[in-house]
């Protein structure tokens, strides 16, 4: 119906669609019909708002979590579309982000959220309550080295796949 305007990442779960808009500062979810089930955010940089959304996914609670690139952070929220919290690597996402530009995101079977940060070519790990448990990657061309990586997905056997842009190829971890 039009609400769509600027499309960045689509993510299927649980018979759900979650997409970010660019252009719109919004994340929406759909039924796999396209009936419109949430409608999340408006541009803006406090709690709940977002400056070009990017990756989204979805944790098995229903949780969603949206990649808020221009503000240099991760929002997630609740089943219900309720502001939860900031992840961005610093103490309860309050001060300065670790990311540059981040982009894909996805959520292991252990519920480690995995975070890709574009413009630094590392991707971070968080827990369950938003702390960093790890980061791999740096600049390079070496295998586990990025240059420039952007997209992620985590299939169901947990394997990671990274885009990894100006190398020209998708590593798998």
């Amino acid at each position: 119906d039009g609400k769509i305007s600027s499309p960045a990442a689509l993510r299927i779960i649980d018979k759900k669609v979650y997409v970010t808009d660019i252009k719109s500062n919004k994340a929406y979810v759909f039924d796999m019909n396209g009936k419109l089930l949430q409608e999340i955010g408006q541009a803006g940089v406090n709690d709940g708002e977002f400056n070009a959304p990017n990756g989204i996914t979805a944790d098995e609670e229903g949780n969603i979590y949206v990649v808020d690139t221009g503000n240099q952070r991760v929002q997630t929220f609740d089943k219900e579309g309720k502001f939860v919290k900031i992840i961005n690597g610093s103490n309860n996402g309050k001060g300065e982000s670790i990311f540059v530009n981040p982009r894909g995101i996805g959520i292991d079977s252990r519920g480690i959220m995995y975070v890709v940060s574009n413009l630094t070519h590392f991707v971070y790990g968080f827990d369950k309550d938003g702390q960093k448990v790890f980061q791999m990657g740096g600049m390079g061309e070496q295998n586990g080295q990025f240059y420039l990586p952007n997209g992620l997905f985590i299939d169901s056997r947990d394997n990671v796949y990274i885009t990894d842009t100006l190398n020209l190829r998708v590593q798998v971890f």
